[in-house]
């Protein structure tokens, strides 16, 4: 990919954010209070509730995810398995995690993240993908993914990445 199609994929996911932004606006003006979503996305980490937002294609894994996450003490107060739907939660419900798959329909995880990071500098994405080659690895890393993890994973894994994720 060279420069100017970067430049453009940049825009374009600027311009995405932005409407889904406008479209929240439009739904929640007040949006938890005084502040719009801006100010409300900046809410210092350490304070916002230990909650957690999935995006992924399978419900199976909505299922085993929460229940793993749950296990840990955080709450799972919104699943999709479409990712911009999701991105549109994660403005909603300004979580402190985001589990997030790369091969979905439509846009993929990295597309999500980027759409996520644009919003929000401090929400924890944390990807779990069944194949991930090098490329995919260093574009989600790019994207502001802070956690990666290759399935097929089990539960000690999982807690692992959260606690480096200081969730």
């Amino acid at each position: 990919m060279n420069e100017t199609e970067l430049l453009q994929q940049n825009n374009e996911l600027k311009r995405r954010v932005e409407d889904l932004s406008n479209r929240l606006r439009k739904y929640e003006p007040d949006f938890d209070g005084p502040q719009g979503p801006e100010e409300a996305m900046g809410a210092p980490f350490a304070q916002r509730k230990r909650i957690a937002v999935i995006i992924d294609d399978s419900k199976l894994i909505h299922i085993r995810y929460k229940s793993i996450i749950e296990g840990h003490g955080i709450v799972v107060v919104a699943t999709s398995q479409d990712g911009t739907f999701g991105a549109d939660l994660v403005l909603t419900h300004r979580p402190r995690l985001v589990i997030l798959d790369y091969n979905m329909p439509g846009v993929n995880g990295s597309e999500v993240a980027r759409m996520i990071r644009e919003a929000d500098n401090q929400v924890k994405i944390f990807v779990i993908s069944g194949y991930l080659d090098a490329d995919r690895i260093a574009l989600l890393k790019s994207s502001g993914v802070d956690e990666i993890l290759v399935k097929p994973i089990n539960e000690q894994k999982f807690g692992e990445a959260l606690r480096r994720m200081e969730i």
